[in-house]
């Protein structure tokens, strides 16, 4: 998500699809701009830092923030992106450092193409927000995952679309829009649940979290108690 904007009735957003959108945005997802990172990564970065293991899954790798961390830190890292251009970034930036990870360009939703009970950890940030089956998605996280292994979700908190902002960025001064699925915060945890794994920690991030810098005076003070960011760690017994 990007920087959020005061909304202009005299402009209407240009609605994308989630590929397209993704496709469009690659060039400069990783700005100072993108509030719902900024917010996200105070919480999320320190529970990465505190987890133990050797294999990670990045699911929904994007441009390659969490894989190029844990690689940093040492894990041996598989991320896996449905989109070739916010993919090959993450490549790119993977090279430059000289860091070993292993990229699949693989759709999301049918089925992961990775072995079961295989992944210490798997990652998946802000991508179930686009996914229709967040079940079937979470199913095949607890099938990756070895024993002991943990999961961590984070996404766009449902609060944040209901208050009526969707998953958008401004280009050339225009906003686009991206779809949104009508996920609760009870349907991410019912679904963890649901799978058998223990959840340890749920996350929710208001928008007055936000560092400094990357969100508006018109959105901290409107929109500051509002939840920008849900976080979810759970373990697979």
């Amino acid at each position: 998500m990007s920087r959020a904007v005061q909304p202009d009735s005299r402009q209407q957003p240009v609605r994308l699809s989630v590929a397209e959108g993704y496709s469009r945005w690659a060039k400069f997802y990783d700005t100072k701009w993108n509030t719902l990172i900024a917010a996200e990564e105070l919480y999320s970065l320190p529970i990465l830092d505190n987890l133990e293991g050797e294999t990670a899954l990045d699911v929904g790798a994007g441009t390659g923030r969490f894989s190029l961390k844990l690689a940093r830190n040492g894990w041996n890292v598989t991320a896996l992106d449905s989109n070739s251009e916010m993919l090959s970034i993450a490549k790119r930036a993977a090279g430059d450092e000289g860091l070993t990870i292993q990229f699949i360009h693989s759709p999301i939703e049918g089925g992961l193409s990775t072995p079961s009970t295989s992944f210490d950890l798997v990652v998946c940030a802000l991508t179930l927000c686009h996914i229709p089956d967040l079940r079937g998605s979470i199913n095949e996280f607890h099938r990756a995952l070895a024993p002991g292994g943990h999961l961590l979700i984070s996404d766009v908190h449902p609060d944040f679309i209901s208050a009526g902002f969707p998953t958008q960025f401004v280009e050339d001064e225009v906003t686009y829009h991206l779809p949104n699925e009508p996920h609760t915060r009870d349907n991410y945890l019912q679904a963890v649940s649901d799978t058998g794994l223990d959840i340890s920690k749920v996350l929710d991030i208001p928008g007055k979290e936000t560092p400094g810098g990357f969100i508006n005076p018109f959105m901290r003070e409107n929109f500051g108690d509002v939840n920008f960011a849900l976080i979810v760690l759970a373990r697979k017994e």
